[in-house]
């Protein structure tokens, strides 16, 4: 499979995770009980996650926003920022069981479905908005070979959030609909950078709030903004104590400081 080789956006080390070994490959397939695709595990030990090149891949059923395709901005690795993350999304977002998540975001995945093979499974394409399940490649060797650059539209041109500021997503955050949230926690994640404390104090009144599903999309998002920046530690002090208050996320505190532990070990390792 040449086109392996040539697929990574090597310009950027976002989503890339330490090389894989034999032994890592093992205990992710002991630890998810299944057997990767051998294309998967091949492109794996060129670069184990990462930005590919080409981020579209063709579908009849694609987001609103997406004219002909449905958009692939990370693959993600072996490990416990990439793949190993399945059985956390399949619990938070109802996600079907028996499946790998390998790209997507809070409304839509990609995912590796194991629900009726035990090897080599067909790619599926889940919208939690809609509660959409749909095959979109018959291998994961496929799905590589079906990878393309898409034209932009004017609305995807520049900005992956076109005419989005920070005050519109908070705004978006005080209402009620789960896909602004969403679209609004992704652009604080974009644009992290100089809003880390605006971020922090927001995530804490969003713990606080009576709605049990925006208080989920919070807690999970506190995880994913420790990819960009480290939370004060007085701030997540607050958050655990206000987490193991609340009946609704009282279980995930242990979770949410395992990760944070894993993705600061992980930083440390690399300075």
């Amino acid at each position: 499979m040449e086109e392996i080789h040539v697929i990574w956006d090597v310009e950027t080390d976002e989503y890339k995770l330490p090389e894989l070994t034999d032994r890592m490959l093992a205990a992710a397939e002991t630890r998810l009980g299944v057997k990767l695709p051998e294309s998967y595990v091949e492109l794996m030990r060129v670069q184990n996650g990462g930005v590919p090149v080409d981020q579209a891949f063709s579908c009849d059923i694609k987001p609103d926003w997406a004219d002909d395709h449905v958009p692939v901005q990370q693959i993600y690795g072996v490990g416990e920022e990439g793949i190993l993350q399945s059985p956390y999304l399949i619990k938070e977002w109802g996600l079907p069981k028996e499946i790998v998540v390998f790209s997507g975001d809070g409304h839509m995945w990609l995912a590796m479905d194991y629900r009726t093979v035990k090897s080599e499974p067909p790619i599926i394409f889940v919208d939690a908005d809609n509660e959409r399940i749909v095959p979109v490649a018959s291998s994961f060797a496929d799905f590589l070979t079906g990878l393309y650059t898409a034209e932009l539209s004017e609305d995807e041109e520049g900005d992956i959030y076109p005419g989005l500021s920070a005050e519109q997503a908070l705004e978006a955050l005080a209402g009620e609909d789960e896909a602004n949230w969403i679209l609004s926690f992704n652009y604080f994640y974009e644009n992290a950078a100089g809003q880390e404390r605006l971020i922090e104090q927001k995530m804490l009144e969003l713990l606080g709030t009576s709605s049990k599903q925006l208080k989920n999309l919070a807690a999970h998002y506190i995880m994913i903004y420790h990819e960009k920046f480290s939370f004060g530690e007085q701030v997540m002090q607050e958050i655990y104590s206000k987490m193991e208050q609340d009946e609704v996320l009282k279980e995930a505190v242990p979770e949410l400081r395992e990760y944070i532990q894993i993705v600061q070990d992980a930083s440390y390792g690399d300075k």
